[in-house]
């Protein structure tokens, strides 16, 4: 006998922010679908058909080299061939997500471009398993072509002894790119079944990726755990075979077309793909192969981790999430009702002969370079209520959580975890240990903090190359003598209206271009290098504004539409604040610089046993339609430095309710 249709309703306050309501979790993932098309309908299926290998279809020339990796990485054959082997979770939250959203693209055929097609579960799950494998690849293919890795993110927890309140406070910033594979959509989910999480999702995942529910919080960000390695195998001469072992084995090939885009027409470009035991070869040259095996390959129940964080009550519910190691890498922060606080170096990390250094490419002919299994989750790093009372992470190795932490790095393999101090995990460990109790405006307030590291160690030496070289510096109109004072009397703080951090990211971009390539000079050089840098920078400002006095906030800002929004705090690659965005084309010759990155979500959570409150931001909003009043009505907030208070309760929420609407939700 059929069950009786259920009704879910999406209730959205004044942010735009829906709070999905129903009386089962499935329902609520058929309305969370439902939702996410409303706000981003059209990056959301880009997403889907990114995973498909299929992007340049849409997109064009510029993605043939995305499609190829795609399906060099066997993504959606992978999903296809294993789905009989995925969780039922994952399987029935894909089928109601993408029923949600496909009730909306019957409701919105006409209006959609003639690319849409309807979404299928198979669509999520190679999404989810994409970006997963992703993050996975991220610092193994850096072994073949080295170059910058944004990996930039903050997160931190107090326990309520270090808080005015008693109540435990837990910070979360990731820094990612403002793109539609990794920016972060705020949600409300909720359940008559004990489901009741609010945080941020990705575009086209039905779950929330971090945030809390009423009873824990939790975040992550990058570490640098070695999830993935490049295998160097020895081939013959037209590479058709790789030696292992003593013995020639076939070099599996497929053949594939890619269809790109151009114009009106859809070409076809076929690639040939390359495959040892060990996995995908990414390179050839000369009679050498790099194959890369990554962890995640074998992985497809991320969105049934997710969901079981999702509905953690307690830290024990939490680790057995977490111990499914179906997401791969990602340093942990936890926090609860209950006032534990808990950090773990998460990696679904394989175990492998110390005899090898894996941060660079091993010999794939050798049995001695196979994986032996991955280590089991208690053997990961982790620490549960330090005396100190707070962990953070920004990116660096769990040694640094916080004062004192007890875990020594050489007790775990090398491979684990290796030594890594930013000049974020500086800062935040010094505040933390400084401010003995805490409240949630002080939360608020480092969360923003854009104190500039990087000038802290540098300028000094900005300032001391002046004094040796100023009797042989030629300076007629006074610019270098000005800019010095400028830069010596600035606080390092990336205000809006700071001048110094003007002068000093431009100096910045010049030294780094400059000095490339250049090490172990003599004093002297390196002085006249730091002078010359600072004299082009002197050129480049007053060529552009006519004088050096320009706020920080005029040149560094983010776009949004046809609108720009000045934003505080450090930029381009190699400067340092918590605060932080990603320019990562650099200082244009128009005199800007743009931001395409960093803090993408930010959330402070203040966990009570009867109360549990929020308060985020996002750098736009929360549509992607241009249409919409909330395309980027957070925009002029985060350029402020301030976040908003989130609606978690029926009483909130009914209290800040812009619109509802109602969906009828067949049951499975």
């Amino acid at each position: 006998m059929p069950k009786s249709p259920l009704e879910v309703k999406i209730y959205r306050d004044r942010f735009g922010v829906p709070h999905i309501y129903g009386q089962t979790d499935l329902s609520v993932f058929y309305g969370f679908g439902y939702a996410q098309a409303e706000d981003h309908i059209i990056p959301m299926l880009m997403n889907f058909m990114e995973a498909k290998g299929r992007i340049a279809e849409i997109l064009g020339e510029e993605y043939i080299e995305t499609d190829y990796k795609t399906r060099l990485y066997m993504v959606p054959e992978k999903v296809k061939e294993n789905y009989g082997k995925i969780s039922e979770d994952t399987k029935r939250i894909s089928e109601s997500f993408s029923k949600g959203i496909n009730l909306y693209i019957s409701e919105h055929q006409e209006t959609l471009p003639e690319w849409v097609e309807p979404v299928k579960p198979e669509d999520i799950i190679g999404f989810t398993y994409l970006v997963m494998l992703r993050w996975c690849e991220a610092s193994a293919s850096q072994l073949l072509e080295p170059g910058p890795i944004f990996e930039s993110s903050n997160q931190w927890v107090v326990a309520p002894n270090r808080t005015v309140n008693g109540k435990v406070i837990l910070s979360m910033d990731p820094h990612v790119g403002w793109s539609r594979l990794s920016y972060f959509y705020e949600a409300h989910l909720r359940s008559a079944e004990g489901l009741n999480v609010a945080g941020g999702a990705f575009f086209g995942m039905p779950v929330i990726a971090l945030g809390h529910n009423d009873h824990i919080a939790w975040s992550e960000t990058m570490n640098i755990s070695d999830a993935a390695d490049i295998y160097e195998e020895k081939v013959n001469k037209d590479r058709t075979k790789y030696l292992y072992e003593g013995e020639w084995l076939d070099i599996k090939r497929k053949e594939i077309t890619i269809k790109v885009r151009k114009g009106d027409v859809l070409r076809k470009e076929k690639r040939t793909l390359y495959y040892t035991h060990h996995g995908p070869i990414l390179k050839f040259k000369d009679e050498t192969a790099y194959a890369i095996r990554l962890s995640h390959w074998d992985c497809y129940d991320t969105i049934s981790e997710f969901y079981r964080i999702n509905k953690s009550t307690n830290l024990d519910e939490f680790k057995q999430a977490l111990s499914m190691l179906e997401i791969p890498t990602f340093n942990f922060i936890y926090g609860d009702i209950y006032g534990n606080i808990y950090y773990v170096c998460n990696c679904r990390c394989p175990i492998r002969s110390e005899k090898y250094d894996w941060k660079k490419p091993v010999p794939g002919w050798t049995a001695e370079t196979e994986w032996q299994g991955f280590l089991p989750f208690d053997q990961l790093p982790q620490i549960e209520n330090p005396p100190s009372g707070f962990l953070q992470n920004c990116n660096n190795d769990p040694s640094d959580v916080t004062v004192d932490s007890g875990i020594k790095l050489e007790n775990y393999p090398s491979y684990v975890a290796c030594r890594r101090v930013t000049g974020r995990t500086k800062r935040l460990l010094t505040w933390l240990h400084a401010h003995k109790k805490i409240t949630v405006r002080d939360a608020r307030r480092i969360s923003m903090d854009t104190y500039n590291m990087t000038a802290e160690e540098i300028k000094p030496k900005i300032l001391q190359a002046y004094e040796n070289l100023r009797c042989t510096l030629s300076d007629p109109d006074g610019h270098m003598a000005q800019a010095i004072n400028i830069l010596r009397e600035w606080d390092n703080f990336d205000s809006l209206k700071s001048l110094g951090s003007t002068i000093f990211a431009v100096w910045f971009h010049y030294y780094t271009q400059i000095s490339k390539d250049k090490t172990n000079i003599p004093a002297e050089e390196k002085d006249r290098l730091i002078m010359e840098a600072l004299r082009r920078a002197i050129s480049f400002l007053t060529d552009k504004f006519g004088h050096l006095e320009v706020p920080w906030g005029l040149i560094h800002k983010m776009k949004r539409g046809e609108k720009e929004y000045p934003l505080s705090g450090a930029s381009i690659l190699g400067t340092e604040s918590l605060h932080v965005t990603l320019a990562e084309k650099g200082l244009s010759e128009d005199g800007e610089i743009l931001a395409n990155g960093g803090s993408t979500f930010m959330m402070i959570v203040e966990l009570g046993k009867r109360t549990v409150k929020a308060w985020s931001i996002v750098p736009f909003g929360n549509s992607e339609d241009p249409a919409s009043k909330h395309y980027a009505d957070q925009a002029p907030i985060f350029s402020r430095n301030r976040y908003k208070m989130t609606c978690f309760t029926e009483r909130s929420i009914l209290r800040n309710l812009e619109s509802e609407k109602t969906l009828t939700f067949d049951q499975l």
